[in-house]
């Protein structure tokens, strides 16, 4: 099963397709945050990424299901699934008629609602902050007044800000 992280997506689609940690840029961007002179300009840019990303997700997700099938069938599994008993065949092996589909995991798409209505409030609805404001307190992990500033600011998705800070290590 594959994983995708919705607001590490948002993450890259501001940062111009590259990863601020890492430095990583899997697909290219389409411009860094105040690259960005409308909020349609910056969805455009996550869009892109997200497309990006939700096929490879696919790709990653029938790679494994096909690893899965020839490596490792689950008999335990298996014998929980209606009709795989009865059919005699194990969960990858077709064996359920009914519930035979596993699917990768999406996460964080109220996350990046949030974090993208706050954005569109803040940089292009009021213009309470500036990209780089917000880009400041991003790299500094909300330290210092520029970080608290950002924060309370940001009404609209207080749990994504500090959500944020904790998945990203101090330093």
């Amino acid at each position: 099963m594959a994983f995708l992280n919705m607001l590490k997506v948002l993450e890259l689609a501001y940062n111009d397709g590259r990863d601020p940690m890492t430095g990583v840029c899997l697909h290219p961007g389409k411009g860094n945050l105040a690259d960005f002179k409308s909020f349609e300009e910056l969805y455009a840019a996550f869009y892109d990424q997200l497309r990006c990303y939700t096929r490879a997700h696919v790709i990653f997700d029938a790679v494994g299901d096909l690893a899965l099938e020839e490596l490792v069938p689950d008999a335990f599994c298996s014998a929980l699934v209606d009709d795989c008993i009865q059919r005699g065949k194990n969960n990858q092996r077709k064996g359920a008629q009914v519930y035979d589909v596993i699917s990768g995991l999406q996460s964080g798409g109220a996350n990046v609602a949030n974090a993208l209505q706050a954005l569109k409030n803040t940089l292009y609805d009021e213009k309470s902050l500036t990209a780089e404001q917000i880009q400041t307190a991003l790299a500094t992990n909300f330290e210092g007044i520029p970080g608290e500033k950002v924060r309370q600011k940001a009404p609209a998705a207080p749990k994504v800000w500090k959500r944020y800070r904790r998945s990203r290590p101090a330093g």
